[in-house]
């Protein structure tokens, strides 16, 4: 729930200064809570009430729309909505038109209590009253003992090259520790035709292997509950799979690694130059965050320096391929700004029925499909059906293969969702790049990818980015080469290897 103090405070301010109209939106329970605190503490009547669900049944509130058209100077709008995902959107769509000075986000209070208007609780906190815990016993084992948590099949890519160069290292000892969502037959196949040692999550008890290194992968894993790794393990890594920040509000970004990694309490996070210099600007930096090249860009490099087409995809040799990748974000009863499978995928099939010449690879998120599954949108037969069109179509194939790498090698131009990893994942193959977006208020997380990207915010947009790979037309390629050099630290297939090497020094320092 909201923070009523900061709330509070944050009104008083606006009168303070001269502000005395306020919108709130939506009108939810937080939203009726503002309300009640406005008309009790000071007397005061919301400006404008919006919600577009409510604004249906109750002629004094007003839908999103409306709020565009009857918005004011000096009016101040308290956006009350708590879920990050669309909290997120519904700030991203006030900022075309209302000042950033002129919104407060009670996402952005919730964390941020006033230490004034309560008393300090600090003391009771154990890590302030008791001493010290030793470091971890140095192991008397002859090799490192090094840990790799893989919390999701769809990510594996992002670690694969470190789990290879720690493999490779005789010094090293290495075991995969295998999260809820990456114990998969195929996972597990993997494991042992690449003769990694693993071990189910469930199964995994620290206190008894105490590892030497334990390095965690995804910022968004908040099940993979390890008990007192600090106590058993020396060193602790954070090797993030994220290349952007997949929100506009810092505190949010920092909420999710305290929320992931934090729990862990790493000695260091590594970050590839995209969100290491985000970070930089921003002011959130320290010796702790390490810029380091992702491990993902590995596999990436090695498929790109040769086609490989699997035999079901020999159709779409001699022929302009397009890569289409989606994200996912179908949950809590909506659809977010991170997909826009729906606005887009009728022009996409179309185009290749229309346009023989041309190839598609079709890669839904494998997320997405869940979600479609859980809500009832999709069966497995729909699943089937879709995968059953690609198959016999001239110049389509559905790609559900473990990584995307095949399909950048083979492609001559990415189709993507604006907010999905893959506007980054893609750029160091330098080759035209598309970013659908759901609306055309929208405003990507990282102006740097979209200014090197092309973009589309409707059909006729989508339709004209095709037609440019068909036609070999891409203007764009100078300001890729400008941006890769600014956002991703090394694509040459060695960032697993740096990675070990980094992880080796510091653990060696440690013990020495």
């Amino acid at each position: 729930m909201i923070n009523s103090n900061r709330i509070k405070n944050e009104i008083k301010k606006c009168i303070d200064a001269g502000t005395d109209k306020f919108i709130i939106y939506p009108f939810g329970e937080n939203g009726l809570k503002v309300k009640e605190i406005m008309q009790e503490y000071f007397g005061i009547i919301p400006y404008l009430i919006v919600d577009n669900e409510f604004s249906k049944y109750n002629g004094e509130i007003i839908n999103f729309d409306e709020l565009k058209q009857l918005y004011i100077d000096n009016c101040t709008v308290i956006l009350t909505a708590e879920n990050e995902e669309l909290n997120a959107y519904m700030l991203s769509r006030l900022s075309e038109f209302v000042p950033c000075t002129k919104i407060i986000n009670i996402k952005a209070l919730k964390e941020h209590i006033i230490k004034e208007s309560i008393p300090d609780f600090n003391a009771f906190k154990l890590q302030n009253f008791l001493p010290q815990e030793a470091p971890a016993p140095i192991s008397t084992n002859t090799k490192i003992k090094i840990r790799i948590l893989n919390f999701t099949q769809s990510t594996w890519n992002s670690v694969y090259s470190i789990c290879k160069a720690a493999q490779a290292d005789q010094e090293f000892e290495l075991k995969v520790i295998l999260g809820k969502g990456a114990c998969s037959e195929l996972m597990i196949s993997i494991m042992k035709n690449e003769r990694f040692q693993y071990v189910r999550i469930n199964d995994y008890q620290i206190e008894e292997d105490k590892p030497d290194i334990l390095i965690l992968n995804h910022p968004y894993d908040i099940f993979s509950d390890i008990k007192d790794c600090r106590r058993h393990c020396r060193l602790i890594i954070a090797a993030s799979m994220q290349l952007i920040r997949y929100t506009y509000d810092w505190n949010d970004f920092w909420h999710m690694q305290q929320k992931s990694f934090g729990r862990f309490y790493p000695d260091y996070y590594l970050f590839d130059s995209l969100l290491y210099n985000d970070m930089r600007r921003a002011g959130y930096i320290s010796d702790r965050i390490i810029e380091m090249g992702n491990a993902k860009f590995d596999g990436i490099y090695k498929a790109c320096q040769n086609k490989s087409y699997p035999p079901e995809w020999d159709k779409l040799k001699q022929k302009k391929v397009i890569l289409w990748m989606t994200d996912h974000g179908v949950h809590d009863g909506g659809i977010t700004q991170e997909v826009s499978f729906d606005i887009y995928a009728g022009s996409i099939f179309r185009y290749a029925l229309d346009n023989p010449e041309i190839g598609i690879i079709f890669r839904p998120h494998s997320v997405l499909i869940s979600e479609l599954l859980k809500t009832g949108l999709w069966t497995e037969k729909d699943i089937e059906t879709l995968k059953g069109y690609c198959l016999k179509s001239e110049n389509i194939v559905y790609d559900d293969t473990l990584t995307y790498d095949n399909a950048f090698s083979i492609a001559d131009g990415i189709i993507t969702d604006a907010f999905c990893g893959i506007t980054c994942s893609s750029l160091p193959t330098l080759k035209p790049i598309c970013l659908t977006y759901r609306n055309k208020y929208d405003k990507p997380f990282h102006k740097e990818l979209e200014d090197c990207c092309y973009s589309a915010r409707n059909e006729k947009e989508l339709l004209e980015f095709m037609d440019i790979v068909r036609d070999d037309r891409d203007t764009m390629m100078e300001l890729r080469k400008k941006a890769l050099s600014k956002c991703v630290k090394h694509f040459d297939g060695n960032n697993g290897y740096r990675i070990k090497e980094f992880i080796k020094k510091k653990y060696k320092e440690s013990v020495s």
